[in-house]
């Protein structure tokens, strides 16, 4: 009886987590990370992320016990104790800090179908041979992997070169990261590795990398889109899922693929929901420094599964005045969410905070707030916390508590009521001129959530008609993914059945096979670009399985998710889409070994297919540029440079336009010329010049005839006149920004004078003379 009950325990957690795959066991609030029950995590040390001048950065922490661990173009990874951020936040060389706390969850052969894959594997015309990601590494961040399964072996043994386990005990960490264990294809053939994807993560990992790279050694089908790539796997921590440890795992991957000479691309089918939606933060700054370092360096991620859940309040603030109602979240036993906003949008944006009960009675607000007036002398990295209390007719509603971080390029509000009344109901209200941004779901972020439905009348509440209804816009996970130089993936449907281990035929789509699956997150970004990048097919992906897993589901019922030799298993959502996308990316790094990560994302949207799914204006929000076409994306022949023909530099070769066009300005280009245009950079023949060196100049009434030479000069050049002058004359040489660099004077009765120019730098600069009264001359003078 104790072994039915458990295994039905047991069932009902797969099922539950399955149906949910990511949802996160750990929330972020006030800029901590909270356990499930909102308790906050607490360390001693300290994974931060730091930009400002990384040699005064290594000075301070070398006397306060910590340690850069690596750093690209002004961004460090930094260890730190605790106790001591926030005096390194005061120093003056520190432009900003973030913690990198931000919780990360997981985002879940007719691929090869699908996606014009069997070609490339086929070397087909107009191909000159076949392509499988020979030469090419494929690195994977994820719960870890089931590495005994054949599919991840050839002919010489694992095909894993490295393995970083973030959540072992520290028997053997890569440095810098001093932390979990490292083995390479050494301990994998000696049978030294002792690594077990968790139980809890169903197989992800392994799934994730099989979609990827799969040889289909183990029973010759399930092929990956990169069959022939070589591995490297980072087990990434869930216990601990902070950016932090996303970064130094993508800075592992990048390193031991620089030590074996290889390009690389990484897949990431994780992400986080919290923050701002733009790229903006330390921790996706630092990751696109990476990939802007060097050649070969791809990094694909999933866009995430909440396309169907409104958790996005977005809008233009105007002069009427709007609402919207938030909830109580017993996750944190407040009302609590974030409200993001660019400097200017938010600048003359006026918010208030207000109460109704379950009968939608008023039961009052606060003042309005406004960011230039309440949170005054607020600079780059500063906050500020507001308080307020509100009661109605005596009683205490609720206290409210209003932190404005300013971010640089942004504020970041926070928003936090104690409610007397957990069942009443919060107004965030706007008015004036601006736009908002918030992202809120209990399930999803431990958050509150928005009223979309059950709201009142306008005879009850007449305000009702300007009430503001969360959307699923926006909707796709937040920091890297965000990024332009990271190719992001949305998720279609992928099969309609398939043959089970039962030996009948599973029939699993919910909707055609091809269309976006509903619960795909949409984009685009906080700031308009556009996400996701490209769509795969995700859902009911059958890959390679974790076998541990495997054989839960096949005694626990659920046979049917199993493939007939009991070796591979369905999985899906955005997290299986990606991984093909990533492995179309290795084809192309196989036969372009030296294209940055912008030729590999131009290939794959540029070539992307349009069907009867997508819409006739592509890209978009959901399918981004259309559906991946691996075949077309190898064919692509790309040449960057400057495409427009009126431009100075226009290549004819190029095909791609780099961003690198130099706009033609006509005029004269000669120095020596009267009309020197030192702006023009194409000569239109116009140049004229003044001819004599004998200039007649009026001095006080006195006609003189002024000689300046040589013209160029080296050394000296000399003035000289035909009479002797009756009065004192001036000059200034000066460059063509007006700055002077000689000045001197020709006294009264002096007819010959030389200068010495020997010190001054070469160039074209004004000679101006001048008497007491009047300017007389400037005459362009050429120092050589």
């Amino acid at each position: 009886m104790i072994r039915l009950l458990l295994t039905y325990f047991f069932v009902s957690i797969l099922f539950s987590l399955y149906a949910s795959e990511d949802v996160p066991v750990f929330f972020y609030k006030n800029q901590q990370l909270h356990t499930a029950d909102g308790e906050k995590v607490v360390r001693g040390i300290e994974h931060i992320f730091v930009e400002g001048d990384i040699n005064e950065l290594e000075n301070w922490l070398g006397s306060n016990d910590g340690f850069i661990k690596y750093h690209y173009n002004g961004i460090a990874a930094v260890q730190i104790k605790a106790e001591n951020i926030e005096s390194l936040r005061q120093e003056a060389f520190i432009k900003q800090i973030d913690k990198g706390n931000k919780p990360l969850v997981q985002l879940m052969d007719t691929s090869l179908i699908i996606h014009n894959v069997n070609q490339v594997h086929d070397g087909v015309s107009p191909l000159d041979m076949a392509y499988k990601g020979e030469g090419v590494v494929v690195g994977i961040i994820d719960a870890g992997i089931f590495y005994n399964h054949e599919d991840f072996k050839d002919e010489n043994g694992s095909r894993i070169k490295y393995m970083w386990d973030q959540n072992a005990s520290n028997l053997n960490p890569p440095m810098p990261y001093i932390y979990g264990t490292e083995w390479t294809f050494q301990d994998f053939e000696n049978g030294n590795v002792n690594h077990s994807e968790p139980a809890n993560r169903f197989g992800h990992g392994t799934h994730v990398t099989g979609a990827a790279a799969s040889s289909g050694r183990e029973v010759e089908n399930y092929k990956g889109v990169a069959p022939k790539s070589d591995l490297i796997i980072v087990a990434y921590d869930y216990q601990d899922p902070t950016l932090s440890k996303f970064v130094d795992a993508v800075e592992y991957i990048f390193r031991k693929a620089d030590a074996m000479g290889k390009p690389v691309v990484i897949n990431a089918s994780l992400g986080t929901y919290y923050g701002s939606r733009d790229a903006r933060d330390l921790p996706a700054r630092l990751i696109e420094n990476m990939l802007e370092e060097r050649a070969g360096r791809v990094l694909v991620a999933a866009a995430g599964n909440r396309g169907n859940v409104n958790y996005h309040l977005g809008y233009d603030v105007t002069a009427d005045t709007t609402f919207t109602w938030f909830r109580y979240t017993s996750t944190f036993n407040v009302v609590y969410y974030e409200l993001f906003a660019d400097t200017a949008d938010l600048n003359d944006v006026w918010f208030s905070i207000g109460a109704d009960d379950t009968s939608f009675q008023f039961l009052g607000q606060t003042e309005f707030f406004n960011v230039k007036n309440q949170f005054v002398n607020l600079n780059p990295g500063d906050q500020q916390t507001i308080s307020r209390a509100i009661y109605h007719q005596g009683a205490f509603v609720g206290a409210v508590i209003l932190t404005v971080r300013h971010q640089g390029h942004m504020y970041k509000v926070e928003i936090e009521v104690n409610p007397a009344n957990t069942t009443d109901l919060w107004r965030f209200i706007a008015t004036g001129d601006g736009r908002i941004d918030i992202w809120s779901s209990q399930s999803i972020m431990g958050h509150s959530n928005m009223v979309e439905f059950g709201l009142p009348p306008a005879s009850i509440v007449p305000e009702i008609v300007n009430y503001k209804l969360p959307d699923n816009a926006k909707t796709l996970v937040s920091s890297f993914t965000c990024s332009d130089k990271v190719i992001t993936v949305g998720n279609a449907e992928a099969r309609y059945a398939h043959e089970n281990f039962n030996g009948t035929t599973t029939v699993v789509a919910e909707n055609p096979v091809g269309i976006i699956h509903p619960t795909s997150s949409r984009g685009p970004t906080r700031d308009e670009r556009v996400k996701p990048d490209i769509t795969a097919s995700g859902t009911r992906t059958m890959a390679t399985g974790n076998l541990t897993n495997v054989n839960a589901l096949i005694s626990s019922g659920q046979a049917n998710r199993v493939a007939p030799e009991g070796m591979h298993s369905t999985n899906g959502g955005t997290s299986l889409a990606a991984p093909k996308v990533a492995g179309a990316a290795a084809l192309y790094l196989q036969k372009n070994p030296d294209a940055w990560y912008f030729e590999v994302k131009d290939a794959i949207t540029l070539s992307a297919l349009e069907d009867d799914f997508t819409p006739p204006l592509l890209p978009d929000e959901t399918y981004g540029w259309g559906k991946l076409n691996v075949f077309g994306a190898i064919q692509m022949d790309l040449n960057y440079g400057c495409t427009d023909p009126d431009a100075l530099n226009f290549d004819a070769d190029a095909n791609m336009d780099d961003g690198s066009c130099v706009e033609a300005v006509h005029g004269c280009t000669d120095e020596l010329a009267t009309n020197f245009n030192p702006e023009a950079n194409v000569d239109d023949g116009s140049c004229f010049y003044d001819t004599t060196s004998v200039h007649e100049i009026l001095v006080d009434g006195q006609i003189l005839n002024l000689n300046v030479y040589p013209n160029p000069a080296e050394e000296y050049f000399y003035i000289e006149f035909d009479k002797v002058p009756e009065n004192r004359i001036t000059y200034e040489l000066s460059d063509l920004t007006g700055r002077i660099v000689l000045d001197g004077a020709v006294p009264a009765g002096e007819t010959f004078h030389k200068i010495n120019v020997v010190n001054l730098p070469k160039g074209l600069f004004l000679l101006n003379f001048q008497s007491a009264k009047s300017q007389l001359l400037q005459k362009k003078i050429l120092l050589q």
